[in-house]
């Protein structure tokens, strides 16, 4: 018995000391894990590139990486982290401290310190609870020198706010000369009005012509500059307005018109039938593009036509095709690749001969893009280019669809002219209305199937019913035939329409006129001559204005003068704000004030907002005139009071337009 405890004692003794050893090896396994573990603990905390330091609840600082920053080294421990910080920085880190004990959460912040050189240093930290069993045992601060990156960030930001200054600087000189080379400008422009409309003989008028060829390119040359930098500063502000796209093409072929007359060329204006009437965008800078591209085809073709098309290009209506042909010296295909680059001369030495600047093409891409459309070219040398550029334009009104009328019902049309495309466009609007078309190009084949019978109606070039060895007396008109006679030099010459012509329009000429004109004459009323008179006193809406004149250019003064003077205004004039405000305090009976921006003693704009603070002088309207072209400058005018605002070099129809709106909203009001 004695044996068996023995035995047992003995098992049980082994069985521990088994136990004992294994235990003994599971820790000291366990500590040679925790000293391998320590090991790459202060490797890390020894070789980490940032500062960790590890603090109390409080803030004392427990222990602290081997990096030497700001001070931070062994001789801290024990110290509070906020003891050692200053100013911003102790409230940074104290509100950070704070917000980390209240939600046990890492918090990031940014402070700064003094190096031990003193120099300025930056860190980004992380502030981390280290929490055991779910108590706070410590906090972890672990910093990282983002000094280089600030520093970086404060050069980047301090170029930036530099380029902005320049920009803003470059557009205050570009806004300041365009103001100081369109106020002689506007004299120019001015004077050579006025005098266009006196008698001139064929050599005042060449020379008068060539001064308005060279005024015209420097004012282009004014506006390329001036949008080029607006594009490139990001200051170009887009309108998103409707607008009626049948006027607008037909006023921008009215202003090209003239140059295409003077080179006897033909131009043409084709607009489909699906076009929407009345679209949404911006009406100036579709101006601007279309303007550029046809002044550009009229200066490289020297005979032939040259045509502005508009079409719907998909089914998606809201995206148009605009083309500008020509029948001119072509492009090649290398040059055509960089034709829309800045500075680009399309035709090289005929470019610059004919006073390329390179500018035009280029602005019109950033234009078109920044309207978010696309613009391109097809050409091939000696046989013409073909501009195009797509633009979307939210459709507002669709065209409306021409009515069947039994007036057309088998009449008869002829159209005799030798540029093919008046032929065509004719012919168009006459195959829209029903009716049956013969066309000519020569006037001995159209005097010649006179002689058998004519038509209902002929459309008749005036060079062929002019023509030097023609007597159109003698042509075998018959008696109940209707003649219209077109006129691709419009009518500035004065011509004086013989009383067997029943009617006649100048090209280029809205196709819905043309429908109206051939209406009247089968229904057997006469058609007026088309002519326009910009500078004539005989308007609907004449009537007698007081107007003051405002401006402090003796120049532009007396031009102005006599512009208004010419358009029915009883004129004054001074040359400053300060002077106009006497002026008006003196005489009530002022409709109107002209009033130029930039002046010595008192400028338009203050002046402006003076007339509008005095309450008897509220029923004055005010047009303010600048040669700064920025919408910013517009928007300031009006607000300050003006009712309208004119940019120089003024245009006399512009001016005009001006005024009879003045008319027209003083009879309402009356």
């Amino acid at each position: 018995m004695q044996e068996y405890w023995l035995y047992a004692a003995v098992t049980l003794l082994i069985a521990v000391i088994i136990a004992l050893l294994s235990k003994l090896a599971q820790q000291r396994d366990e500590l040679y894990e925790a000293q391998q573990e320590s090991r790459r603990s202060r490797l890390l905390w020894d070789r980490y590139p940032g500062v960790v330091v590890e603090i109390r609840p409080d803030g004392t600082v427990i222990r602290i990486s081997s990096a030497d920053i700001s001070g931070l080294n062994e001789a801290a421990n024990g110290r509070r982290v906020q003891d050692l910080l200053s100013g911003q920085s102790r409230s940074v880190f104290q509100a950070s401290l704070a917000q980390a004990l209240e939600t046990f959460a890492p918090v990031q912040y940014e402070l700064t310190a003094k190096g031990s050189g003193g120099q300025e240093l930056w860190f980004r930290n992380e502030l981390i609870p280290v929490l055991i069993n779910g108590h706070l045992k410590s906090l972890l601060i672990v910093a990282s020198d983002i000094t280089d990156l600030h520093l970086i960030q404060s050069e980047l930001t301090r170029q930036k706010e530099m380029a902005e200054r320049q920009s803003e600087v470059k557009s205050r000189f570009l806004a300041n000369m365009s103001h100081e080379i369109r106020t002689p400008l506007n004299g120019m422009l001015g004077v050579m009005a006025l005098l266009e409309a006196t008698p001139l003989t064929p050599r005042q008028r060449s020379h008068f012509d060539t001064l308005q060829q060279g005024a015209d390119h420097l004012l282009a040359i004014v506006n390329d500059v001036l949008d080029l930098s607006r594009i490139e500063s990001g200051h170009l502000v887009l309108t998103h307005e409707s607008f009626d796209l049948s006027e607008l093409l037909h006023r921008v072929a009215a202003i090209v018109h003239a140059k295409a007359s003077e080179k006897r060329l033909a131009l043409q204006l084709f607009i489909d039938d699906d076009v929407p009437e009345y679209v949404r965008g911006d009406p100036l800078r579709l101006s601007q593009i279309l303007l550029n591209l046809l002044n550009n085809a009229v200066k490289f073709t020297d005979r032939g036509h040259v045509i502005l098309r508009v079409v719907v290009p998909s089914a998606d209506r809201d995206t148009l095709r605009f083309s500008v042909e020509d029948t001119g010296i072509g492009i090649e295909a290398a040059k055509a690749q960089h034709l829309f680059g800045e500075y680009a001369l399309a035709h090289g030495d005929v470019s610059e001969a004919l006073g390329g600047t390179g500018l035009g093409l280029n602005i019109c891409k950033l234009l078109s893009e920044a309207m978010g459309g696309r613009i391109g070219v097809a050409s091939s040398p000696g046989t013409g280019s073909c501009f195009w550029v797509d633009l979307p334009l939210t459709v507002i009104a669709c065209p409306v669809i021409w009515p069947a009328d039994r007036e057309f019902e088998g009449r008869v049309l002829w159209t005799a002219d030798s540029f093919s495309v008046n032929r065509t466009l004719v012919q168009a609007v006459a195959n829209k209305l029903g009716m049956t078309v013969r066309s000519f190009d020569r006037l001995r084949d159209l005097i010649s199937a006179l002689q058998a019978g004519g038509p209902d109606l002929l459309v008749m070039s005036r060079r062929f019913f002019g023509a030097p060895d023609a007597n159109p007396g003698e042509y075998p008109f018959e008696s109940g035939m209707k003649l219209i006679v077109t006129c691709d030099e419009g009518n500035a010459d004065n011509w004086e329409v013989p009383a067997l012509v029943n009617a006649s329009w100048s090209w280029p000429v809205d196709q819905r006129y043309i429908q109206s004109v051939f209406l009247r004459l089968l229904q057997g009323d006469s058609a007026d001559t088309v002519a326009e008179q910009v500078m004539s006193s005989g308007d609907d809406d004449s009537g007698w204005l007081n107007v003051l004149l405002v401006e402090d250019n003796p120049v532009n003064r007396k031009v102005m003068e006599q512009m208004l003077k010419k358009m029915q205004c009883n004129v004054a004039s001074c040359g400053h704000g300060k002077e106009a405000l006497e002026y008006l305090e003196s005489r009530r009976d002022t409709d109107l004030v002209v009033m130029d921006w930039h002046m010595p003693v008192m400028d338009g704009l203050e002046a402006t907002m003076e007339i509008r603070r005095r309450e008897y002088l509220n029923k004055i309207s005010v047009i303010a005139l600048s040669g700064d072209v920025e919408a910013e400058s517009k928007k300031q005018f009006i607000a300050a009071g003006a009712d309208q605002y004119l940019v120089k070099p003024v245009r006399p129809g512009d001016l005009l337009t001006a005024l009879n709106d003045i008319r027209q909203a003083r009879r309402h009001e009356e």
